[in-house]
Formats: structure tokens, sequence, C-alpha cells
């Protein structure tokens, strides 16, 4: 007998938990047009977990009216039947008259009375005056989000499950009540700090107390003292003006770290060499470091650091990973040298070769041609681990070039050197006279090593390919391809 399937759609007759979870998934404005289908659809939006109010998505379609994102907000709270909230994210546009303070104050108060765990709120170039109360004294967020905020936090702040703490553009007010919300006494497990391009009015100093403390991300914090104090953080990503106060027990379980400072020395009052040796102190106190960044503005303070320059560099075994930014000069290439004689166990460093009078580190350091000359150092078994070498936006530089030949000279292992070359045409022309004169000259003790030199602008690789049988292979012997891609 031939089998008849039922012509019943599966899907509505599910259970309205799955039903609601599939809808979950659906833009708002379509997981409420959803209702509309049938009588069992009628109700599965009244128990959605995941809520995202977006105005700017919501009044793309050209028949929205003004005032209609504020009333599909209010009907989608309305009509939802008092089951937990898991996400409730927020975005408002700039200077909407329809919705007032009342409302918003309403919105909030509802995902926080409907037990939410995470929470976003952006109020996109719109400065909001002050957040409800009930916000700051959720039991259940474990994650806020907070952009575009004029952040005035009430005299009692206690998040106790908030693990994930993110501020973007939001305007701190009150020194006091900013270093209490971000210390134990207001967040006793906080795992995740993020605070990006914020301001303080009337804060000069930001103390961060938190023994939980795993990640921190501080970027460009204008000039703000950033205290870093009981916390055992696992990551840390720090750019801003100013190096951060910060001991040496914080920096021990650290494991990854991205650093970058781009302090204005001439309109600074704190002596300059506070700044420099603050570079190497940080590098030093990274004991336990796998993962390294550091940006041009780094490796400028470690190059006018004259301590760490004629000191010998410290031992960091842990380390296999370094990717650096820094400037086509020969003092740059110097500090490179001495960072990689630090780390006996790198595997694979990256290297991006910034434009020397791009940034405002440089202008801002008097005497910037004052820089010491490479000099010899002295023979040591290093760099027995590296195997590649990535170099990008390589200018063929006199530093440069004497970084690559002491990588070649000292790297026993290497398998792998990839150049990318500079993509203007000043540099391309000196790029190919690398190739052509000055690298087949260099000596290289790794018994096989491949060297590729990709210059994007003629669309073409060259390759250099050394067999050497177990023993060091004179320049003369070195076997050149050109392929075109």
């Amino acid at each position: 007998m031939k089998q008849v399937f039922s012509s019943k759609n599966r899907i509505s007759h599910m259970p309205d938990p799955i039903r609601s979870h599939i809808v979950s998934f659906l833009p708002m404005k379509e997981a409420m047009r959803s209702s509309i289908l049938s009588r069992q659809w009628r109700y599965v939006c009244s128990s959605l977990s995941n809520l995202k109010f977006d105005q700017v998505d919501f009044e793309k379609t050209k028949k929205c009216k003004r005032g209609d994102f504020r009333d599909f907000v209010d009907e989608t709270l309305l009509s939802h039947n008092g089951s937990d909230i898991k996400r409730f994210s927020l975005t408002v546009k700039v200077g909407d008259t329809f919705i007032s303070s009342r409302h918003l104050n309403s919105w909030i108060s509802f995902a926080v009375n409907h037990n939410v765990q995470d929470f976003k709120f952006s109020f996109d170039t719109w400065r909001f005056k002050k957040l409800p109360q009930c916000l700051f004294t959720s039991t259940t967020l474990t994650k806020l989000s907070l952009y575009e905020v004029e952040l005035n936090l009430p005299t009692i702040v206690k998040f106790p499950v908030l693990k994930s703490l993110l501020f973007d553009d939001v305007a701190f007010r009150g020194e006091n009540l900013v270093n209490k919300l971000l210390s134990s006494s207001s967040c006793p497990v906080l795992e995740k700090l993020v605070i990006w391009y914020c301001c303080c009015t009337g804060i000069n100093t930001i103390s961060i107390s938190l023994p939980t403390l795993k990640y921190l991300t501080l970027f460009d914090t204008h000039e703000l003292t950033i205290n870093l104090v009981n916390t055992v953080l696992r990551e840390l990503i720090y750019m801003c003006c100013r190096p951060p106060n910060i001991t040496y027990e914080n920096l021990l379980s650290v494991v990854s770290a991205k650093l970058h400072f781009s302090v204005n020395i001439g309109m600074c009052a704190t002596p300059v060499n506070t700044f420099f040796r603050s570079a190497s102190k940080i590098l030093v106190w990274l004991r336990n470091v796998e993962k390294l960044c550091l940006m041009s503005g780094i490796i400028e303070f470690l190059s006018m650091d004259q301590e760490f320059l004629a000191g010998v560099p410290s031992s960091c075994c842990s380390l296999k990973h370094l990717h650096v930014d820094m400037f086509a000069s020969e003092k740059h290439a110097q500090v490179m040298i001495l960072l990689s004689r630090s780390y006996p166990n790198l595997q694979t460093p990256s290297i991006l070769v910034e434009n020397l009078y791009d940034k405002a580190t440089i202008s801002n350091i008097a005497n910037v041609d004052e820089c010491w000359k490479p000099t010899q150092l002295p023979p040591e078994d290093i760099l027995n681990s590296l195997k590649t070498v990535d170099i990008e936006n390589f200018k063929g530089s006199d530093g440069e070039l004497y970084l690559v030949r002491f990588l070649l000279e000292n790297a026993k292992i290497l398998e792998k050197m990839n150049i990318c070359c500079s993509d203007g045409k000043l540099e391309t022309v000196r790029c190919q006279m690398c190739i052509t004169e000055i690298l087949p000259k260099f000596t290289k003790v790794s018994p096989h090593v491949t060297i590729s030199i990709s210059d994007i602008l003629a669309n073409r690789v060259w390759q250099y390919v050394l067999y050497v049988n177990g023993q060091k292979k004179s320049s003369s012997h070195i076997y050149i391809s050109a392929n075109k891609w």
C-alpha cells in the first residue's frame, strides 16, 4: 500500500518551548510576525528568552513611522508571559523625542525584574543621564555591556554573580563610586573587564581591585592613571596613553599580553625616564607569558631606556609567539634583537614595519635621530627554537636588514622566513635590490631554510631555498627561483 504522509505543518504542532526557541533566532520584528501565522502561533513569542531591540534595524523599512519602535517594544514586553529572560539587548537612535527616560527606565526594569543574565544597552551617541537603580543591584546579571552612556552611579552597587563587564565610550562620574564599582565589594566574582574609549570628568585615577579578574582590556582611557591591585590576570590588553601603575604580583600569572603606550612626552610633568623604564619593567615581570604583542609605542619606550639597552636581557622561557610593530629604524631593530635574546624558546615571531614619521610617539620625543648604532653582540646560544619568521611591510632599510641578518645568523633550526615588501614604489625598488644583491650575501646558520619575499604591488614572489646536508652552505651556492603568481 502506498504510504500517505500527513499534510499537517509539523512545526506548528511542536511544543511551545521548542517553537519559541526556533523563533528566538529571528530578528525581533520577524519573530513577532510569526504570531499571526495561525492560532497555534499566537503566543509563541510570549516566552522568548532572547530579546533584541535595535531601532536602526527596525526603521530600515520605508513604512516605519516615528514612534513605531517605541510602540513595538512596549507591545512586545506587554505580551510577555513573565518567564525569565536570558539576553536583553537595546539600541536606541540619537535624539528620538518619542522615547523618554520613563520608557527607557521601564524597559530596563522589565529586563531586571525578569532575571536577565546578559544585558546590553547602547544609545548611539545619545546620552542617557541616569540608569535605574535596580540595574546596579541585579542578583542574576552575569554579563553587562554599556555603550555611549553617561554613567552616574548610585551609592549602592552590587553585582553578586557578574562575570563580564564592558564599557564602550562611557562617561564616568565620581571617582570614589567608579573605584567602588571596580572592586571586589561590588563585583566579587568578576572575571572579564573591558574599558574602551571612556572618559572620566573630574577623575584622574581609576583603581581596579578585583582578585577574581582574569581578562582585562584597557583601550584609550585618555590621560587617566590606571592602578591595578589584587588581580590575578591571565590576559592583558593595555593600549593607553600612560603606562599602568601595576605591581610585580599582578603580572606573574599573565599568559597573553598586548601592550602599547602613546604618552605625549612634551605635555607630561612626570620625568621622562620614569616612562621609559615602565615598559622594560613590565616585560621583566611578564615571566610566564606565552603570547606577546608589542606595539611601536612600547618599542620606542624600550629604545629610549638606557638601562635596558646596556643591560643583559632577562630570560623568559615560556614565550613562544611574539608579534612586534616597529619602525624601519636601526634602534628599533636593535631592540628587537635584544628581545629575541630574552626569549630562548621563541618559535613564531611576526614583525610589522610601520612608517617612521606617521606615529605621534615619535614626534613627541626629542632627539629622535640621536639613537645608538648597532653594536656587535657577544656570541650566545640563542634562538634555538625559532622555526618561522614573518616580516610584513618590509622597506629594505638598514635597520631591517640588520635584523634579518641577525636572525639568519643565529636561528639554528629556522625553516621559513616570510618577508612581505611594502606596497610603496620606492620601497619596492629597494626590496628588489635586497633580493638580488644583499640577502644572498648573508650567512644562514640553519641547515635548510626557505626565504620567501613577496611583492604585492608587482604581484609576484621570490623564493630562496638552501640545501645544506648537515653543513652550512656558502652564499655563492644559493638557488634562487622567481615564480609568477
